[in-house]
């Protein structure tokens, strides 16, 4: 419960509308960024809406078809949070860059 309400935290400062659970998510994506995964690309991208009209939420499935390494959880969290067109959109590098000003500056963890 600490952990999520720090969360709320780092949304309020971001002061984007993103939910707590979305910044949380999106600094692990910045994480893994950072340790040489990368960004998804649209090649990809293309390979998972492809996959997903296929499989449908199968995303162990999803994963396998798209290759590049990718775990599921990795695709599915793209999928839900990026690509699904009920969502908020991508995340703009100025969001990106806001939540590590705030996660380094404003929260003590």
């Amino acid at each position: 419960m600490c952990v999520y309400m720090q969360w709320e935290q780092v949304a309020a400062k971001l002061d984007t509308g993103r939910p707590a659970v979305a910044c949380m998510m999106r600094y692990k994506v910045i994480e893994q960024r950072s340790r040489g995964q990368g960004r998804f690309q649209p090649d990809e991208e293309q390979r998972i809406e492809e996959a997903v009209r296929l499989y449908g939420p199968n995303w162990g499935e999803v994963a396998s078809h798209c290759g590049g390494g990718r775990t599921r959880q990795q695709v599915m969290h793209h999928y839900k949070n990026t690509m699904k067109p009920s969502r908020k959109g991508k995340w703009l590098p100025e969001e990106d860059d806001l939540l590590l000003q705030v996660l380094t500056i404003q929260i003590d963890w």
